[in-house]
Formats: C-alpha cells, sequence, structure tokens
C-alpha cells in the first residue's frame, strides 16, 4: 500500500488492488462532495448518470474519488473478479485513470439484506470540486473486510467460518487495524474522521460495539452506521469504511 497522487483528479490516494484503491484524501485547497442516488441504478446506467453530472458540472471525470455499489448477493471469488474487469474498463472508457496504471478510486460494493436489488447498482459516487470552505479535511477510506492481502479464499479470511462472538471479534478488530493503516497511510486519524460505516449481517452489538467504540474514540461522536448487508464476496462476514468531511447531495 503507497500513496500516490492523482494529479489531475486533485487528491491522492492509497494503492489497492487492480479493481480499487484503498482511499482517498482531496488536495488542499479541494474537497469531496458524495452524491447518492434516491435508488440505486443499474450500474452501467448509473455510471452514465455519473458521466452525465460531471459534465453538467464542468467536472473532469478524472475527479471521480470513490464509488459506492449494491450488488443482489456476494459474488464468488471468480464471479468477483469477473465483475471487477468489467467495472475497470468502464473507469478506464470514462477517462478516470489510464489503463495499467494504478486505480486511484476508492470502492465499497455491499449486497443489502431484506431490501437486496435486483443486479448490481451505484447507490452513490465521490468526487472533488475546488473547495467552498476551509473546513476539515475531505476523504474516504475505502470498504475492507477480513481478509489478509488481495486473494480471497479460507486461508486468508480472518476466523473463516467462525461467526460467534470470538470469531467476530477477530474479524472486526482486524477491520479495525485495516481502517487504521489506511487512515495513517494518507496522514489522517481516526480524530479525523466523520462518518464509520459497518456492513454485516451479524449482531454487532455487546463486544463487538464496544470494540469499535473504544477503537475510534472521539470519532464515536458521530455514531457508526450499521448496514444490514454482507460483503461483496462468499464468505466474508464484516466490512467497514469510514469518512471525513465530505458535502453529500441527493440525485433522483
Amino acid at each position: 500500500m503507497e500513496r500516490r497522487t492523482h494529479k489531475d483528479g486533485c487528491y491522492d490516494f492509497l494503492t489497492g488492488i487492480p479493481a480499487f484503491s484503498s482511499g482517498v484524501c482531496a488536495h488542499e485547497g479541494f474537497e469531496i462532495v458524495r452524491a447518492v442516488f434516491e435508488q440505486p441504478l443499474p450500474w452501467e446506467a448509473g455510471f452514465d448518470r455519473v458521466e452525465r453530472e460531471l459534465d453538467a458540472q464542468s467536472i473532469s471525470h478524472a475527479s471521480l474519488c470513490s464509488v459506492e455499489l449494491r450488488c443482489p448477493e456476494p459474488y464468488s471469488a471468480d464471479g468477483f473478479d469477473a465483475f471487477n474487469a468489467f467495472y475497470v474498463e468502464r473507469l478506464v472508457a470514462m477517462g478516470v485513470f489510464e489503463s495499467g496504471s494504478d486505480n486511484p478510486v476508492g470502492r465499497t460494493n455491499v449486497a443489502p439484506i431484506g431490501f437486496p436489488v435486483a443486479e448490481q447498482c451505484v447507490y452513490a459516487f465521490s468526487y472533488v470540486r475546488p473547495a467552498t470552505t476551509d473546513r476539515a479535511i475531505s476523504f474516504v477510506i475505502a470498504g475492507g473486510g477480513e481478509v489478509r492481502g488481495a486473494k480471497i479464499g479460507p486461508d486468508t479470511i480472518v476466523s473463516y467460518s467462525d461467526v460467534s462472538g470470538a470469531g467476530m471479534t477477530r474479524k472486526a478488530t482486524f477491520v479495525l487495524d485495516v481502517m487504521e493503516k489506511r487512515l495513517t497511510g494518507l496522514d489522517l486519524s481516526w480524530g479525523d474522521v466523520r462518518q464509520i460505516n459497518v456492513y454485516t449481517k451479524h449482531p454487532v452489538d455487546g463486544v463487538v460495539s464496544g470494540l469499535v467504540k473504544d477503537r475510534v474514540g472521539s470519532a464515536f461522536v458521530h455514531g457508526v452506521h450499521r448496514f444490514h448487508s454482507a460483503p461483496p464476496v462468499e464468505a466474508i462476514e464484516f466490512e467497514m469504511d469510514v469518512k471525513g468531511a465530505t458535502w453529500e447531495v441527493a440525485l433522483s
């Protein structure tokens, strides 16, 4: 994981895997806007809308810095790789970054429980624009689950298949470590965080909730948003992402 500059997008990013970066931070004098669709859009139509929205504001496609997706159910590891290939092709075709270079765009992709989507969808996206205030630093840390390294399988998933209280605590501890390393990689800390999101279909009250509270410190004043959902790949059970100050808009 290395910090790189996406000059055309006016933000720094932490390298991740080919499908997405580990997190982004706007340059000084810039801020991140998070645009949320009132209803998730099928992913290709969603990216058409992303392009139109950026064009309407005369904002470079290279300013796209993070994408939030929703999938009908968790992918197999191979299925996840197949979707990622199409996804990266779309970003390159949009001119967000050049083929063969590190993907700067962060991402979270989860499967909602209870109100599932019928197909892979775009839920929200974030982009960088010139700052409108001189307030707190603007950043988005990408979603991360309890997986060691880039390859997903029984040997790399922390406490594989163990969803007991002890197993979930080990998973959550690992993911909190991941979030903290990504924050540190962008010269940030928990004190800079303004939004904490947890994605799991398992109960998080009790030990896991207390673990998060103790770890994030003063950021807990902003609460923890729990999404009743599954991470994007089978057998992953706990995912988080965190954000700094972002400016939010709703899109119909």
